[in-house]
C-alpha cells in the first residue's frame, strides 16, 4: 500500500538536551527557502527552551550532522516516511579544472557529500 501525499511536511533533526529531537516544518512545498530556514530557526530555538510543539510524521527527514565533522552518513527512513536525506561536513577538495583559460589543471572547491535513504516501495512501486 503506497500513500501519496499532496503535501509535503519535512522532519528536521535538531539537537536538544535531551537527544535528537524531529519536529516537522509543515507545508514546505508552499514556502520559500527563506522562509523555511527561519522556521527551522525558530524551531531550535523552541527545542531549546523546551517549548516545541511541532512534532508530528513528515513525509521525508533532513538530518546535517555535518556540523560534528561527519563526512558521510545513510540515514534511516522511517516507517511512514518516503525518504530521508543525510548532509555531511563541508570540505576543500581538489577537482579537475574546467577553466579553459586557467594554468592549472587542478582547482580546489567546497564539496558536501549527502545521502538519499528512499523507501523502495516509493521508489519503484514495488508492494
Amino acid at each position: 500500500f503506497i500513500r501519496k501525499y499532496n503535501y509535503c511536511d519535512i522532519n528536521v533533526a535538531l539537537q536538544a538536551d535531551s537527544g535528537v529531537l524531529l519536529p516537522v516544518i509543515r507545508n514546505v512545498e508552499s514556502k520559500g527557502l527563506a522562509a523555511i530556514a527561519q522556521e527551522t530557526h525558530s524551531l531550535q530555538a523552541e527545542v531549546n527552551n523546551g517549548e516545541s510543539e511541532a512534532f508530528g510524521h513528515g513525509t521525508f527527514t533532513i538530518t546535517n550532522l555535518g556540523m560534528f565533522g561527519v563526512k558521510s552518513f545513510l540515514p534511516i527512513v522511517s516507517d511512514y516516511q518516503s525518504a530521508s536525506l543525510g548532509v555531511g561536513t563541508i570540505s576543500q577538495t581538489v577537482v579537475p579544472n574546467k577553466d579553459p583559460d586557467s594554468k592549472s589543471k587542478f582547482q580546489v572547491k567546497h564539496v558536501v557529500t549527502v545521502s538519499l535513504s528512499c523507501d523502495h516501495r516509493v521508489v519503484d512501486g514495488a508492494v
